[in-house]
């Protein structure tokens, strides 16, 4: 996730959210899924340079 001038990964925090001891849920894997077929385009963010190249966390997450 992009906020401001900075970059935030969010997968985990979600994971961790949703799978804690008392949670609905049981963390059960991981896809890591990139996408490649995705030309690299760099575009300015203030003063930085971020790349628009692409990867996706697919979460598995089992009910308890």
């Amino acid at each position: 996730m992009k906020h401001k001038r900075a970059q935030y990964p969010i997968a985990w925090d979600l994971v961790f959210k949703l799978c804690h001891e008392d949670g609905r849920f049981a963390y059960a894997g991981t896809t890591f899924w990139c996408q490649d077929d995705v030309g690299l385009k760099p575009f300015g963010m203030g003063c930085d340079w971020i790349s628009n190249i692409l990867h996706i966390y697919c979460l598995h997450l089992r009910v308890r």
